[in-house]
């Protein structure tokens, strides 16, 4: 599979924009979202361009995946949505 290429500016951007928005389905997340970027902006600074971009676009992914699973059933990713379930016996 190809590699994808981005620029740094490019990644960053689609970081913010997956930020505002999953801030915005979210409010009780918000925080953890914040923390996210901020970690984000303190890892990436001084790295080598390489490196800065692919942390954004992994933050951009985590933030995007963050604001699709709005709607989804409970319960679709166990220990995350919902509790988990306790297995049933064979």
């Amino acid at each position: 599979m190809p590699k994808i290429t981005t620029t740094l500016p490019e990644a960053k951007a689609r970081a913010k924009r997956a930020h505002q928005a999953a801030r915005a389905g979210d409010a009780v997340s918000a925080a953890i979202y914040d923390r996210w970027l901020a970690n984000t902006l303190s890892a990436a600074a001084g790295q080598d361009p390489a490196i800065a971009e692919a942390m954004w676009t992994r933050l951009a992914i985590a933030l995007e995946v963050m604001s699709d699973m709005r709607g989804w059933p409970a319960g679709i990713v166990a220990g995350l949505t919902a509790p988990p379930r306790a297995s049933r016996p064979a």
